[in-house]
């Protein structure tokens, strides 16, 4: 492994790979302080949800429902886009392309997430999810929602992973001033 980071390309590659772990900047603080605001003001809404229903969507008519199932689909979607643009440019195997072929891989990963959680928040009552996986019929839609979206999310992962491995890897090992609990993720 010594001799394989001690050419120039390598080193440049160890050093890309590890100095967003070791060095994170105010730019980077302050992206979290917003980000977690609004999953903050997420989770709060849901809540908001939880407790007193779904009239709090205002989503009254018969049509209006469709708004939870047209941003499944959209996710659904942006899940397969990422996959198929990694696909091909995997097939095409040109060195350039293994950063975008990462990001596409990760943004079906998390499309493919907020694809399943909005089915839950569709649900209304996420209690009724252990329902539907314990009395489901294969009939049901919902159900072959749910066999899809877990399927497609265990390979979105699979595909995300495996190639990351060798990064990891490395990671584990060069990465030697950075805290404990951060080792423990790699």
């Amino acid at each position: 492994m010594e001799s394989i980071l001690k050419t120039k390309e390598n080193q440049q590659i160890l050093n890309d790979l590890t100095t967003p772990v070791l060095k994170s900047g105010r730019n980077f603080k302050f992206l979290m302080l917003v980000l977690s605001i609004v999953i903050a003001l997420g989770i709060f809404a849901y809540y908001k949800q939880l407790k007193h229903g779904l009239i709090v969507t205002a989503m009254r008519d018969y049509t209006s429902w469709g708004i939870y199932i047209s941003n499944f689909v959209f996710f659904v979607a942006v899940s397969l886009v990422g996959s198929l643009i990694s696909s091909i440019l995997k097939l095409a195997n040109a060195k350039w392309s293994y950063p975008l072929t990462r990001i596409a891989e990760m943004v079906a990963v998390a499309s493919i997430i907020c694809a399943s959680i909005i089915i839950i928040v569709d649900m209304g009552r996420p209690d009724r999810f252990f329902h539907v996986i314990t009395h489901g019929r294969i009939q049901s839609p919902i159900i072959w929602d749910v066999i899809v979206i877990i399927t497609y999310l265990v390979i979105s992962i699979l595909l995300l992973l495996l190639p990351l491995l060798p990064d990891l890897a490395i990671c584990r090992d060069q990465l030697n001033g950075i805290p404990q609990w951060k080792k423990k993720t790699l």
